[in-house]
Order: C-alpha cells, then sequence, then structure tokens
C-alpha cells in the first residue's frame, strides 16, 4: 500500500508517457502503409460464410444448448491468433433473432429470461451508431480523464484510456494489488495517448497485418450507472446513442435497471486477445463495428482454465493463460462453444455467479478486425 501511494513508484511501474515525446518507431510505419489510403482488413467477416442453427419456438435443455465441442480440437481448426483464416463456413451455435420480428422477438425473451445466450439482428439504433460512430464523431465526443469532462455548455465528453500490451494477449488486473517486486511487471500498462492515436495504430494493425507478438493497444470508455438518471442533457455521446443501453426505464436489453452497472465501451484492434475471465452479472454485449470471436465454457469447465479464484489475488476473476499456447493446459479436453459476432449484432451472455466464486461461466474474446469506422 505504500508503495502504491508514491506517486513516482505507480508512474514507472503502471503508467507510461507517450506524449509529448519522439515519434515512435511504428508511426513512420504507419504513414508510409496508409499514405495511400485505409484499405480495410484482410479478412471482411461481414462477407464471410456461415452456418446458423435453425429457430425454434422455444428454448431447448439447458444441457443441449449451446453445443460444447473440445477446446483442444476448436483451436487446431482455428488457432486464437490466426484470425484471417477462420473455417469456412462458421458453423455458428447460437441462436439468432430478427429484432424486427416479434415472433422471435418473443421467443428470445424466453432465451433471456432462462439465462440461454443469444444473438439479436436488425436492431434500429445499432444500425444508426454504425453509420455514426466515424473516427471524428467519436474523437469530438471523447476525452481523456486528467482533461474537463465538459468542453462547452451542454457538452458532456466521455473519458477514455489507452492500454498497451508487450503483445496481443491483454489481461486486466487490479493495479492496488499488483506487486512488481514480487510478481515482476504487471501485464498492461496505462498509456496517454488520446483516441485518434489510438485509432490510427488499429489502422496500422490492419494495413501491415501486425504479427501477435508485436505490441498492441486498446481503448476503453465506461459509462457510469448514474449517468441514465441524470439530465439527458449531461449524457454522454454513448448513452445517446444506445439509449436502450442506458435508460432508466426496463428496455429489451436493459430489462433489470436497478441492476444495471454502467456501460463499458470497448475498441480493440486487430488479434488483441482479450484474458479468459468472467463477470459478476449479465452481459449485453452489442457490436456496433468490427468483429469479435467468443469462446465460452460452462460453469463445470472454469476450473480447468486456470482462472484465478482468490478476492485479493490481481488477477481475480481472470485467467493469465494464453490460450494460443494450447498445450500448455493441463486438460485441452475442456469443453467449450465458440461464436461469432460481427456489427451489428447485440449479444445476450450470463454469467452465473456465486458468493463462494464456484459457479461461473468463462470466456476469451479475440478481436478479429477493429471497427468499421476506421475506414
Amino acid at each position: 500500500q505504500e508503495l502504491m501511494e508514491n506517486k513516482h513508484f505507480f508512474l514507472k511501474h503502471f503508467k507510461v508517457k507517450r506524449v509529448g515525446l519522439p515519434p515512435m518507431e511504428w508511426e513512420a510505419k504507419a504513414d508510409a502503409a496508409l499514405k495511400d489510403g485505409y484499405t480495410g482488413p484482410v479478412l471482411d467477416y461481414t462477407k464471410h460464410t456461415y452456418d446458423y442453427p435453425d429457430l425454434v419456438p422455444s428454448p431447448p435443455p439447458p444441457e443441449e444448448y449451446p453445443p460444447l465441442e473440445r477446446l483442444g480440437n476448436l483451436l487446431e481448426r482455428w488457432p486464437q491468433d490466426e484470425m484471417d483464416n477462420p473455417p469456412s463456413p462458421f458453423v455458428e451455435q447460437l441462436l439468432h433473432f430478427d429484432y424486427s420480428n416479434p415472433a422471435e422477438m418473443a421467443v428470445a425473451v424466453k432465451f433471456r429470461d432462462l439465462e440461454l445466450p443469444f444473438k439479436v439482428y436488425n436492431v434500429p439504433e445499432l444500425d444508426a451508431a454504425n453509420l455514426k460512430w466515424t473516427d471524428s464523431y467519436i474523437a469530438k465526443h471523447m476525452n481523456r480523464p486528467s482533461q474537463p469532462r465538459k468542453d462547452k455548455p451542454n457538452h458532456y465528453l466521455a473519458h477514455g484510456n489507452a492500454y498497451e500490451s508487450a503483445d496481443n494477449f491483454l489481461a486486466f488486473f487490479n493495479k492496488n494489488l499488483w506487486n512488481v517486486e514480487t510478481m515482476g511487471p504487471p501485464p498492461t500498462l496505462d498509456n496517454d495517448w488520446n483516441f485518434e492515436t489510438w485509432a490510427k495504430h488499429a489502422r496500422y494493425a490492419d494495413q501491415v497485418q501486425l504479427p501477435p507478438t508485436e505490441p498492441h493497444y486498446y481503448w476503453q470508455v465506461a459509462v457510469e450507472k448514474e449517468e441514465r438518471n441524470s439530465p439527458k442533457y449531461t449524457w454522454t455521446f454513448i448513452s445517446k446513442d444506445l439509449p436502450s443501453f442506458s435508460n432508466p426505464e426496463p428496455t429489451f436489453f436493459g430489462f433489470n435497471p436497478p441492476e444495471q452497472k454502467g456501460i463499458q465501451c470497448r475498441f480493440g484492434e486487430r488479434g488483441i486477445a482479450a484474458a479468459n475471465h468472467y463477470d459478476t452479472g449479465r452481459n449485453m454485449v452489442a457490436m456496433i463495428a468490427g468483429a469479435k470471436r467468443y469462446i465460452l465454457a460452462p460453469p463445470k469447465e472454469c476450473s480447468k482454465l486456470a482462472i484465478v479464484i482468490p478476492r485479493k489475488h490481481p488477477a481475480h476473476m481472470f485467467s493469465l493463460l494464453n490460450w494460443g499456447h494450447i498445450s500448455l493446459l493441463d486438460d485441452p479436453n475442456v469443453m467449450v462453444s465458440s461464436f461469432l459476432i460481427i456489427y451489428p449484432v447485440i449479444f445476450f451472455l450470463v454469467i452465473d455467479y456465486e458468493v463462494n466464486d464456484t459457479f461461473f461461466l468463462s470466456f476469451l474474446v479475440v478481436f478479429l478486425f477493429p471497427p468499421k469506422v476506421y475506414a
């Protein structure tokens, strides 16, 4: 605790200063790679081929849905870090419901209430956000936490942070509990980039097919749960553009407002693998742009995945095991389910969590390509 209260120590071990220093090596490469314009990702997942399961009139038994397979087989067929070579067709495991179809949404409500995962598409506010959220639009409404929240009357900025990792494996942790003297350097660092710099690196990463061994960067912005109960003129652009997620009244997506913990808006770049982990509530994941690969493990398999259970450990709820190295698993026969979410789709994920920390659902996320807004 004494070390953490030392500002110099904190800045030395958990933060990195980039602004005001000479340009990094990648910046010159990015200028050269992007001089003729951004050509986009190697593979556009919106144009890939998929096999979707047939819709059913009612939810199947939980033990039969979603279908599971061995993690070792899944990652042999499509290794974590080979995001440009997915199986074709990609066999989807989750049911997809059309938001504009009342009959389908009636079944989706049953899935939601039974806490079974599913996906929803044709959501108007997601389609609108997909078109609106350009680089310039997001940058206009985004700021660093150290800067004022309001830059002019009735214009309230969202506060975002950039994180960096030595490679594509991004593991979150509690800085206040990480002891660098006994545990070594932390897995990620905060840096002082603004959104524009992060977005430039995301485009560069796509343009040069950035290898998983190179440094990767991540942008995150939080909308506190109190925002939805504040006057709407104080809302950030995220709440204004996604009212179904930030609403004091129940919606299909925010169906229990008192339990809603706010919004975590995450921007990943090509190939980032967010460490296997579990959360402490039910999630609605809205994909505004880009694509992500999810791998889910049911509760009975989670003890095999090296997830840190003790609450006082700095990596509580996360595993520091990189699934890009599947041979390190004690049991590669752990059973999981895999699927993609591609903009603009909403995915419902239930995280079952008990006080004794023995029952939960685990998942790993891989960012396949960055949002369309970077085009």
